[in-house]
């Protein structure tokens, strides 16, 4: 059961397309040792067998020697080839709930990567935004500055007063008035 669940959920994890493919050649094969088995054993003699203990209980109850190894051989085989096979049909739903609900895009590493850098192009969009909004409110607070120096130029206070009063340097008035 173990086996079944942490197959079925490395499935679903991995690539679809892969994941689907790797289940079906190892169901395939798992399938072909077990009938490959079968074959061997239907040709191997009972002697072969004869060396275990007859008071086994499954020999007392009916079972032959060659019946007891052949069994604990499909045993021991049965839960692979019921993993692959639970894991395979996990893969197709899977493969629909793609299909149907997420435009056909396997859910993937480079997909959540993807989603990650577009949230980091976003996030760099914002920012350009909040600086283009910020040089905009302190050109926006130049111009109340040079409107503040020239009002008080024209009512005859001297450049250099007028900027300490505007709290504006003189490099920066003269860069935008050359502007106008």
């Amino acid at each position: 059961m173990t086996i079944t669940i942490s197959w079925s959920i490395v499935s679903y994890i991995a690539n679809n397309k892969i994941a689907k493919l790797a289940n079906i050649i190892l169901s395939t094969a798992m399938g072909l040792m077990i009938y490959v088995k079968d074959a061997i054993f239907d040709v191997l003699p009972d002697s072969l067998f004869q060396k275990y203990d007859s008071s086994n209980i499954l020999i007392k109850v009916g079972y032959t020697p060659k019946g007891i190894v052949q069994a604990g051989l499909n045993y021991a085989l049965l839960p692979f080839l019921i993993s692959n096979i639970i894991a395979t049909l996990v893969c197709e739903i899977k493969g629909y709930w793609i299909d149907k609900y997420n435009d056909g895009k396997d859910i993937t590493m480079e997909m959540i990567k993807g989603d990650i850098n577009e949230k980091e192009v976003h996030s760099s969009n914002e920012s350009v935004e909040k600086s283009r909004e910020k040089l905009e409110q302190t050109q926006a607070n130049i111009k109340m500055q040079m409107k503040i120096i020239d009002n008080l130029l024209a009512k005859g206070c001297k450049l250099s007063e007028a900027l300490k009063l505007a709290e504006l340097d003189e490099e920066a008035y003269n860069k935008f008035k050359a502007a106008k």
